[in-house]
């Protein structure tokens, strides 16, 4: 038995073709509104060249700020491809580090670690460690762990109360809280 072969209306196809452009620039403010800057820099804008232009020059949508959270997507074709961090010196990549870390972005934190090119010693892990518990982000944090690290006491006493009990809850060691 074959199958009925299927009429395809062709006022369907030309009623398609005549949609109205609803990427209207007043939606798109709106759109941008609601969203995070960074969001805003590496995803609308890139949406096409009407879009860019309407979000260049100002400075709120200028710069993507490593220390907030950035699309994975855009860290990731940034910089895991292969020599992407040639033209930063030893100190920038540290930098990148630590303002990924910052950011408590998970995603964003496995690439930087990978693409650095080099591998955190202790106590530039321990920093890291610190900059994402002073913020809260326990991913960051669990990154961190599963880069092969131990924590110990890279958690200092600016640790957000929500990292601490989990970290307890882990049963990391915690001589910090008899002091708090």
């Amino acid at each position: 038995m074959e199958a009925p072969e299927k009429e395809v209306d062709v006022n369907v196809i030309n009623a398609a073709s005549a949609l109205p452009n609803v990427w209207l620039p007043e939606l798109v403010e709106r759109f941008a509104s609601f969203l995070h800057p960074n969001v805003v820099i590496c995803t609308l804008r890139r949406v096409n060249k009407a879009t860019a232009e309407q979000f260049r020059g100002r400075s709120e949508f200028g710069n993507v700020r490593l220390s907030q959270p950035v699309p994975p997507h855009a860290i990731a074709a940034r910089w895991s491809t292969p020599g992407a961090m040639r033209d930063l010196t030893l100190a920038q990549r540290k930098e990148l580090l630590r303002l990924t870390a910052a950011s408590g972005m998970q995603a964003n934190l496995e690439v930087a670690l990978e693409a650095v090119g080099f591998i955190p010693a202790p106590e530039q892990l321990s920093a890291l460690c610190k900059e994402a518990a002073s913020a809260g982000h326990v991913d960051a944090i669990l990154c961190l762990l599963n880069f092969g690290r131990t924590l110990g006491s890279a958690v200092g006493t600016g640790c957000c109360e929500v990292v601490q009990e989990w970290l307890v809850e882990q049963g990391c060691p915690m001589p910090f809280f008899a002091h708090s």
